[in-house]
């Protein structure tokens, strides 16, 4: 995909309100990158465009160090994110699974008292049985 044909399936889709950004494979980040003829990719219906674009050579993602592209996004969403709504969020999501915790262990312990009492009842009616079974021989 590129920026030539992904905006207009993102709007197929109903991303309207999605920004779309290059951050990789910039002109500042090419230099370094090994590159190869544009005309080994003329069969590629978008060939005509990314020449006309970009002139007479191509470079892969593939070629980018993942650790150096996975910084790269890194930096990027982290530039976007309002740190205090994050942290207000996050404080949120904490308190949540605590109240979750101590309702299943609220739930776990009822569970285990329910199982309980449900054997002594079992045990019960077993030796009620055998006093009845004992008063009839």
């Amino acid at each position: 995909m590129s920026e030539h044909d992904l905006p207009e399936r993102i709007k197929e889709y109903g991303g309207d309100h999605i920004e779309l950004r290059r951050i990789a494979l910039t002109t500042d980040l090419t230099g370094s990158l090994p590159s190869f003829c544009v005309e080994t990719k003329s069969k590629d219906t978008r060939y005509r465009w990314f020449k006309k674009t970009y002139g007479d050579r191509c470079w892969e993602l593939d070629a980018m160090d993942p650790n150096d592209l996975r910084a790269l996004v890194e930096r990027e969403i982290e530039a976007l994110i309002d740190r205090p709504l994050w942290e207000q969020q996050e404080r949120l999501q904490e308190r949540d699974i605590r109240s979750i915790d101590l309702h299943m262990n609220f739930l776990q312990q009822e569970d285990r008292e329910r199982q309980a009492t449900e054997s002594h009842l079992r045990h019960l009616a077993i030796f009620q049985n055998l006093n009845t079974t004992d008063a009839a021989g």
